[in-house]
């Protein structure tokens, strides 16, 4: 966070908020690239949008239709597991959902593949499998 951000009325004792305070004190958080999408004008507002409501626990699923009472199941619309936001980005099994995440598998991999191998230290020990 900004030097000039306060907390305000968060919930201190949710999840979200103990993981950031143990990234930051164990030193393992870089701010300056694990916000870096932010200001990137390679990504898209909406997906920059998506990544934050991922962050901060805030991305719209079935547990959280439950409690703003729009919905009485916790279970996935395409599979039969609880829903939540970990299960949107990588669980959820259904055949389409499973293509989505192998493309974007494959593509996060590209760029990563892309970037080390342009710059970098490691750039001489790139082993591609794809």
């Amino acid at each position: 966070m900004h030097s000039l951000h306060k907390l305000g009325h968060a919930k201190t004792e949710a999840n979200y908020h103990a993981y950031y305070q143990t990234l930051i004190k164990d030193g393992t958080a870089n701010g300056a690239t694990s916000n870096a999408y932010l200001t990137s004008s390679d990504v898209p507002s909406k997906t920059k949008c998506i990544i934050t409501k991922y962050r901060t626990g805030t991305l719209y699923n079935q547990k959280r239709a439950v409690l703003f009472k729009l919905s009485t199941s916790q279970t996935c619309p395409l599979c039969p597991r609880a829903d939540s936001a970990l299960h949107i980005l990588s669980g959820c099994q259904h055949t389409r959902i499973r293509n989505m995440i192998t493309k974007r598998h494959s593509l996060a991999y590209r760029m990563i593949f892309k970037a080390i191998s342009k710059t970098g230290s490691l750039r001489s020990c790139v082993v591609s499998w794809i």
